[in-house]
């Protein structure tokens, strides 16, 4: 068996990481795009959006975005937005949104602007409103 001194050792250990470390660094910057490969899109009300501007975005596990914004939600399907208001939707206490979140369920959570106004939670493509939540007493 051959005697190998621990300096040898640590110099082969050295030489292969170093040759992993530019092997990797060469494969990242091979990999570099400029930001004119990458695709982008603006939507806008002409596009179907309620307004110009978002309080919030969210993409929920279905696959719609939804956009929370001052005159609605709106949920993208990839092809349109279909916009939820109280013109078109009786069950919204307001139209103003401001934050989203998605439950274990599936179910999407939205806060209107103003705490009073309950929260909103759409399931399986139905709104529902909550308006007051009674807490048991203590």
């Amino acid at each position: 068996m051959e005697n190998i001194r621990p300096c040898a050792v640590r110099f082969r250990m050295s030489s292969a990481l170093l040759v992993l470390l530019c092997f990797t660094s060469v494969i990242g910057f091979a990999q570099r795009k400029s930001i004119k490969q990458y695709v982008h899109q603006v939507w806008t009300t002409e596009n179907g959006l309620p307004q110009n501007s978002a309080t919030d975005i969210i993409q929920t596990r279905d696959g719609y975005i939804w956009l929370a914004t001052d005159e609605g939600l709106a949920r993208f399907d990839g092809l349109e937005f279909r916009v939820f208001d109280r013109t078109n939707t009786k069950e919204l206490p307001t139209s103003y949104f401001v934050r989203m979140k998605e439950d274990s369920e599936g179910g999407l959570w939205a806060r209107p602007s103003a705490f009073n106004d309950g929260v909103v939670r759409s399931h399986d493509g139905v709104l529902h409103a909550l308006r007051h939540i009674e807490r048991p007493p203590q």
